[in-house]
């Protein structure tokens, strides 16, 4: 199993692959890198990303929810899976173990649909209203 604890958001830098004429025809269309996470997504300016990078929030979700919004298809679209959530369970007061659990479930998840695809692993952002420390 792949996986990578990142630095925060704006560090990541990813390759990208040109496929000559010939691939080009003969490939299905796959996008290079999808960021899914909870509301902390929401203030992402797209236009500031790459093309191939899709963001995916989901306002209020904990991370079993958000497990259950990636379906096979989404996960095998995307070369590089770039979850960044977890504060909305540290902040609902969810034990260490649980989350651990959680993060843990939603990686092996998402390689069970798309076994080529990396994933990467953000730490929560400070927060106000909890403590994510423990949760990084």
């Amino acid at each position: 199993m792949k996986i990578q604890m990142t630095a925060p958001l704006w560090f990541l830098k990813y390759k990208k692959q040109t496929p000559n004429k010939d691939q080009r025809s003969s490939q299905t269309v796959t996008r290079q890198t999808l960021i899914i996470g909870d509301s902390i997504l929401k203030g992402i300016n797209k236009s500031g990303l790459k093309t191939d990078v899709d963001v995916l929030t989901c306002p209020g979700k904990k991370l079993n929810e958000i497990q259950s919004n990636l379906s096979r298809e989404i996960a095998t679209k995307y070369n590089n899976i770039v979850v960044y959530a977890g504060g909305n369970d540290a902040a609902s007061g969810s034990a260490r173990s649980t989350l651990y659990n959680d993060v843990k479930s939603l990686i092996l998840d998402i390689r069970r649909k798309s076994e080529s695809c990396a994933v990467y692993l953000c730490t929560a952002c400070p927060r106000i209203d909890t403590d994510v420390l423990p949760l990084n």
